[in-house]
């Protein structure tokens, strides 16, 4: 039975040791119709966890924005408080001088 392989999901016999040669019978698990069943399954797997990633990436840049807009307000506010206290300070010197 150790020199004879089998297909992992429906069962059937791929070959032996002999017509396989030694590499292809180690590294053979399925025939040829439930492997291509088998990849379109990894295929689809990959493409749902890519979809979703991308969905999260796209999220959480949503929310950089967002908080990047609301830092940004707090700097321009910051930048015209600074400048009207400046223009104050060059008031008051130029009344003193």
């Amino acid at each position: 039975m150790s020199d004879m392989k089998f297909c992992k999901d429906c069962g059937c016999l791929l070959g032996t040791r002999d017509t396989l040669g030694q590499q292809r019978f180690n590294r053979i698990q399925r025939c040829e119709e439930c492997q291509k069943i088998h990849r379109a399954a990894q295929k689809a797997v990959y493409q749902r966890e890519y979809r979703k990633d991308g969905r999260t990436v796209r999220r959480l840049q949503k929310q950089q924005i967002l908080e990047l807009e609301k830092a940004n307000m707090v700097l321009q506010k910051l930048y015209e408080l600074k400048v009207e206290e400046l223009e104050q300070e060059r008031k008051r010197h130029g009344q003193e001088v």
